[in-house]
C-alpha cells in the first residue's frame, strides 16, 4: 500500500478522472473513458486503469467487483472540496505568499465576471464582514472552501 499523495501533487489526468468519479459517483473504467472531455486524442483504456489503480492506491478512491464479470466499479472517497481546499493552500503559499486577499485581487483583476457573479461575490464579502464584527472583530480561519 501506498503512502497516500498531497493533493496538490496530483496531475492533471488524475484530476480528471477524479472528477469524472465525483460526477458519476461510482463507475467503471468504461464509464470514466464515456465521460472524459473530447479531445484530440483520449487515453486508453489502460492508461485510465492505471490512473484509477493509482488513485486507489494514494486512498483517493475504492472499488468493488461488478458480480459475474471481472469489471470493477470505482467511486471516490475524497470530497472535491477536501481536493480544492488542499491546491487552493498550496496556491495561496507558493505564489501568494499565504494571502487569501492578494490571490483575491488577481482573480478579480484577471479574470472576465458577469454581473450576478460579482453581485454573488459582492454578497459574499458582506456575509464575511458582518460574522467578523458579531464576533467583535476576530477573523475566523475555518475552512470556507466548501460550496
Amino acid at each position: 500500500m501506498t503512502m497516500p499523495i498531497p493533493l496538490h501533487e496530483l496531475g492533471e489526468l488524475q484530476l480528471t478522472v477524479l472528477n469524472a468519479l465525483w460526477t458519476l459517483k461510482n463507475a467503471t473504467v468504461h464509464d470514466v473513458l464515456g465521460f472524459l472531455p473530447e479531445e484530440e486524442r483520449k487515453p486508453a483504456y489502460t492508461t485510465v486503469l492505471t490512473v484509477l489503480r493509482k488513485l486507489e492506491r494514494y486512498e483517493l478512491i475504492t472499488h468493488e467487483a461488478v458480480e459475474g464479470s471481472r469489471m470493477h466499479r470505482y467511486r471516490p472517497i475524497i470530497s472535491p472540496q477536501d481536493v480544492r481546499e488542499d491546491i487552493l493552500k498550496d496556491v495561496l503559499t507558493r505564489l501568494f505568499a499565504g494571502s487569501p486577499a492578494l490571490l483575491i485581487k488577481y482573480i478579480l483583476q484577471t479574470e472576465g465576471f458577469s454581473i450576478a457573479e460579482l453581485r454573488d461575490i459582492k454578497g459574499m464579502i458582506e456575509t464575511q464582514e458582518k460574522q467578523i464584527i458579531l464576533r467583535g472583530g476576530q477573523v475566523s480561519f475555518s475552512s470556507n472552501l466548501r460550496d
